[in-house]
């Protein structure tokens, strides 16, 4: 079974969210996406799932499900049953293209860090896609920020790098929580979560408020967990249940 279908079908929202008491904001995300099953008749199906069940290949790919690198990733328990682990010289690489819809869609993923915003030893990197290399590029990543001690959402969209960041003092090492980024191209819409609450404050470009459409360009590759580039620290977490999905943005909305 996967995250929606634990929540919504056997395991039950009430046995999941009181299987671990470090679990946080279980309640409203999970409520959101069975709202979001509900409405379109269907639990929505993802073009790339990693469930991390003793695995490193995707149970769900559009494109190639096995990584292109995989380097000294461990597996934990989770409470969706076995997570990944990212710890020193961790690297995790696989295919883009097909496997991050770049019209439309969302990234969905739970993470465990083992650190909190005031002893995080530097930023440190949860999913992020082959930087830019063209003027016309979009890429995403989320990441912690430890300049802000906030965790950033982050888009770039041709001539913009749009971003959201919320601060996360509170956060403390051994909680789950939970984390989407969702766009529209076409529209030029950007929404951002964390633990089920929508996040609103966009920065980045000159027009802050006004939806600005660009052409979709995917990119060859992805990492989770950290990166190839000097500055895309290892995540020093677990992390579980990774989903790119192509559902309509508004889908995730409370």
């Amino acid at each position: 079974m996967d995250a929606l279908t634990k929540a919504c079908g056997g395991r039950g929202l009430g046995a999941l969210a009181s299987s671990q008491r470090r679990l946080i904001g279980v309640a409203p995300v999970l409520f959101c996406l069975c709202s979001c099953a509900v409405q379109t008749g269907r639990a929505a199906e993802p073009v790339f799932r990693l469930r991390f069940e003793g695995t490193l290949d995707a149970d769900r790919a559009a494109a190639s499900n096995k990584p292109r690198r995989a380097e000294n990733v461990s597996f934990v328990d989770s409470p969706f049953g076995r997570a990944a682990y990212f710890g020193e010289k961790s690297l995790l690489e696989y295919e883009g293209g097909a496997n991050v819809p770049h019209e439309r869609g969302a990234i969905s993923l739970w993470v465990r860090p083992d650190w909190s915003a005031a002893t995080a030893p530097s930023s440190h990197y949860f999913f992020l896609e082959a930087p830019c290399d063209k003027p016309d590029d979009d890429w995403r990543r989320i990441w912690f920020y430890k300049g802000g001690s906030s965790l950033s959402f982050d888009i770039q969209v041709p001539g913009d790098l749009r971003y959201v960041r919320t601060d996360v003092h509170d956060w403390r090492p051994g909680r789950w929580h939970h984390l989407v980024l969702t766009w529209d191209a076409s529209a030029g819409r950007l929404t951002r979560f964390l633990d089920g609450t929508p996040l609103y404050n966009i920065h980045g470009g000159h027009k802050l408020f006004l939806p600005r459409p660009w052409t979709p360009n995917p990119k060859t590759h992805f990492w989770v967990g950290g990166g190839t580039a000097p500055w895309a620290n290892v995540a020093l977490a677990a992390i579980d249940e990774l989903a790119n999905d192509p559902r309509p943005p508004g889908c995730l909305k409370m």
